[in-house]
């Protein structure tokens, strides 16, 4: 007996070094377990041993036999299921308890009947005596599961009872399934008959969500000792019963939901595939994140690179005298701006002017308002429209940048100012406005690459942005718009 026990041991630690495998639905072969199939869902299987005996003395006979399942899962908690084996055979399990419901350690376990009417383990085994048949029918049982989250392998356990024999009244019954790579698991099952420890081993193959195949050993123990001799043999010492018989099985098992919604089979494996497709898709969005962050941060750096050259031209005491005014002016401005704040469009205009006049001088401080996200959307439209009255051709790579905002007012205010510059290299930046999801943004665009490109368009007036409208500035009508100054033009405007 320890002997038995200690190839057993030796069995499940092999098993169990198995590399971080991953695991689906219980896939045993003989023995019961504490898996149901989730409500809503019906099983078909059809399980085989295949046996090779001696007719005779001399001559050797192979032979197999099916048995065909068909089970449904009710409300997550009991399985039914009724086939046939040698004759109608049914099964019951109910689930007490699941895997961590009640503390996290806490295994699943379940009861149930198994071989009910007639015996599908005798079937499968090739038991023909209606003593032993009558003695091996009606089991039931008490079943354990639990997952072994750090090698991802399920262990089962239990114990099995038929009352019609006094040896059979308490047989207990274990396996362990391992992943070993693709979408293979291997399933070493064992339990005790007739006072004999009986072995099995089988290799399941998923295919898709919904199938699974099993090939494998039965009798293992007898395929490489039988008595005092060990070797490979592929037929039984005796001819009694596929017991203590080497043999092959065969397994063939397909799941799917009565209803649209209902889930598949759902196991281990499916909660780490799910959990590395979310991975997966967070990793893409870091990584977009992580270019967007890039583009804005070297699209920052032009503009703080142009900001710099254009700060430079100022002599020092220029730059000394204009701090004070510049200060003042956009200080009055951000307060004008601020939410609560009664507007005053004429006053506005007048310290637009004043900040305009200084030019290039003041792109540093509009840029941080502009930058701020603190800014109100009408600060942040007025900072445009004060860029684009300063005329400077090199403020369109300012303005390009301006284009990417969400806000559908500042793209609009940025393609107005764009289209102030008299500037045609910025045609191409604005055209790419023409696929916004915004009629307002793609009208704007349309208007300023007629302007730019000198389109006779008598029907369109002068391009009013939204400050414009803002300060109350009515541009007069002109019937065919000619280049001119930007500097000018604005200054004369305001």
């Amino acid at each position: 007996m320890m002997s038995y026990i200690l190839r057993i041991s030796i069995i499940l630690a092999l098993l169990a070094t198995a590399a971080f495998p991953k695991l689906r639905y219980a896939s045993t072969f003989m023995v019961p377990n504490a898996d149901i199939l989730p409500g809503k869902q019906i099983g078909l299987s059809v399980k085989s041993n295949f046996f090779q005996y001696y007719e005779d003395s001399v001559n050797t006979a192979f032979w197999y036999m099916p048995a065909v399942d068909i089970e449904a899962g009710i409300l997550n908690r009991v399985q039914f299921g009724a086939g046939y084996a040698g004759g109608p055979s049914i099964n019951f399990k109910a689930l007490i308890f699941n895997d961590g419901d009640k503390w996290k350690h806490m295994p699943a376990i379940a009861v149930g009947l198994k071989d009910g009417l007639s015996p599908k383990e005798g079937h499968l085994f090739g038991v023909v005596d209606e003593d032993t048949i009558s003695a091996i029918s009606n089991n039931v049982y008490l079943a354990i599961g639990k997952n072994i989250s750090g090698l991802s392998s399920r262990i089962h356990g239990g114990v099995m009872s038929s009352y019609a024999m006094k040896s059979e009244m308490a047989n207990p019954f274990w396996a362990l399934e391992t992943y070993i790579g693709g979408s293979m698991t291997i399933c070493y099952e064992g339990f005790m008959r007739f006072e004999e420890l009986h072995h099995l081993l089988t290799i399941n193959f998923k295919i898709g969500d919904k199938t699974k195949v099993g090939f494998g050993l039965t009798e293992a123990k007898a395929m490489f000792m039988q008595g005092d001799k060990t070797g490979f043999f592929m037929i039984g010492d005796s001819n009694r019963t596929g017991y203590n018989s080497p043999g092959f099985n065969f397994s063939f098992a397909y799941h799917r939901s009565i209803s649209a919604k209902g889930a598949e089979i759902q196991g281990v494996e499916d909660e780490l595939l799910k959990l590395k497709k979310t991975l997966e898709e967070m990793s893409k969005k870091n990584i977009e994140m992580e270019e967007k962050i890039a583009r804005n941060e070297k699209q920052l750096k032009e503009l703080e690179e142009d900001v710099t050259v254009k700060t430079s031209r100022a002599s020092p005491s220029t730059k000394m005298d204009y701090k004070a005014l510049l200060d003042e002016n956009l200080s009055a401005l951000v307060k004008m701006c601020s939410d609560g704040e009664i507007f005053e469009p004429e006053a506005a205009a007048f310290r637009m002017k004043r900040v305009v006049e200084l030019k290039e001088l003041a792109i540093p401080r509009i840029t941080e308002l502009i930058r701020n996200p603190k800014s109100t959307t009408r600060l942040i439209s007025i900072c445009i429209q004060m860029i684009g009255q300063m005329g400077d051709k090199q403020s369109k790579h300012l303005l390009v940048r301006l284009l990417d905002y969400k806000e559908s007012v500042i793209k609009i205010e940025a393609i107005v100012a764009l289209g102030k510059l008299s500037d045609q290299t910025a045609i191409a930046d604005i055209q790419k406005a023409l696929t916004d999801t915004d009629p307002a943004v793609i009208v704007a665009a349309k208007e300023a690459i007629a302007r730019l490109s000198g389109e006779k368009l008598p029907e369109i007036e002068p391009l009013r942005s939204a400050t414009d409208t803002l300060l109350n500035i009515t541009p007069k009508t002109v019937p065919t718009p000619a280049p001119a100054t930007p500097a000018k033009s604005d200054s004369t405007k305001q």
